[in-house]
């Protein structure tokens, strides 16, 4: 073996003096450190108000450790009380005794002394059950009918025979001027004819659609224009149709949502009926209705105020329809110049005139 030189022996003695030294710091460190810790735990749990956080959650534990001492006492006192029970009726019960005991109940029931009762009996328990469950089948039944009922549309009521019988018809008086009411959804609604032309023409100058030398327009420009800007009154607003072989564009009169007179409002000032009848001349004015199925009630009523003010009338039916009136005012389409001439009739009778009743 080589024998190590004086140097190099110095050189370890040092490195293991230097190791021995580090690691007594760190025990000292470490003991200082663990002194600390303690000093601080015995602080805190000393004075926990100095931390709201430690002071919460100590009284947490508080409130559960008095929690689970009082569930404790409940156990002790419902064990104490189960094996009193358990002693009363001889310990706890097995399954064998809980079959005796079901027979000895069984037992305690009254018997019939006739065989055949007993056979009755029991053909009516299970007849009450079959009429029970009948019973619940049938009001189930019963609530869906009710549920299609209620979601069917109702059909207009009939007019009664009373409501047709009605004078002999004859001619207005020369001069006089007819003015239109509707029968509807049970209501009365007066429409002002003149008033509503002069709309239409109005708003056909501000449409912008271009008219050719016959003063007609395009259908469908036209059907186009007033979809994007209807047309309306306090009663109707207007729906826009063109009829393409008359070469003319309709207007569907449709009653607004809550507006119309029923029949026990129609003498009242503020109705629309007595409104527009305050408008009119009776000695030159006559009143044309169109009664739909569902509105006898609404026109007849209305018949008797209009024979106590001396207001002469007359009535078409109309069958039921989507709208409540329609016209063309006069605005003609493309090509309506162009259709076939009707041939010349002859001079109109009375019969085709307006007629009152």
């Amino acid at each position: 073996m080589k024998r190590r030189k004086k140097g190099e022996l110095g050189s370890l003695d040092s490195l293991l003096d230097t190791m021995t030294s580090v690691v007594g710091i760190l025990i000292i460190i470490l003991v200082v450190l663990q002194l600390g810790a303690k000093q601080a735990v015995d602080r805190i749990q000393s004075d926990p108000n100095a931390s709201p956080s430690i002071k919460q959650a100590m009284d947490k534990l508080e409130k559960l450790d008095q929690t689970r001492d009082q569930l404790k006492q409940e156990r002790l006192r419902l064990t104490t009380e189960r094996d009193q029970l358990f002693t009363n009726i001889g310990g706890a019960p097995s399954g064998e005794r809980k079959k005796n005991m079901e027979k000895e109940l069984a037992a305690l029931q009254p018997k019939s002394t006739n065989p055949e009762l007993g056979k009755q009996v029991s053909s009516l328990q299970k007849q009450n059950i079959q009429l029970t469950t009948d019973s619940m089948n049938t009001e189930t039944k019963l609530n869906d009918l009710k549920k299609k009922l209620a979601d069917t549309p109702k059909k207009p009521t009939r007019p009664t025979n009373k409501n047709l019988r009605l004078p002999d018809p004859k001619e207005p008086k020369p001069g006089s001027r007819g003015y239109r009411f509707i029968c509807t959804g049970g209501k009365v609604y007066p429409i002002d004819y003149s008033a509503w032309s002069k709309r239409v023409q109005d708003a056909l100058n501000k449409s912008g659609v271009a008219k050719n030398g016959q003063n007609e327009r395009d259908g469908k420009a036209l059907v186009d224009h007033f979809k994007k800007k209807p047309l309306g009154d306090n009663l109707f607003y207007a729906q826009p149709f063109h009829d393409e072989k008359r070469k003319a564009l309709y207007f569907r009169l449709i009653p607004k949502k809550g507006t119309g007179d029923l029949p026990q409002n129609l003498g009242k000032p503020q109705s629309s009926f007595q409104k527009f009848l305050a408008k009119l001349d009776k000695k030159k004015s006559h009143i044309l209705f169109t009664v739909f199925p569902d509105s006898f009630d609404a026109y007849m009523a209305a018949r008797k105020i209009l024979g106590e003010k001396g207001l002469p009338a007359g009535w078409d039916p109309s069958g039921a329809q989507a709208f409540a009136y329609q016209s063309h005012f006069n605005t003609y389409t493309n090509g309506h110049s162009k259709l076939p001439k009707p041939k010349p009739s002859a001079p109109k009778s009375a019969v085709q005139k307006a007629i009152l009743d």
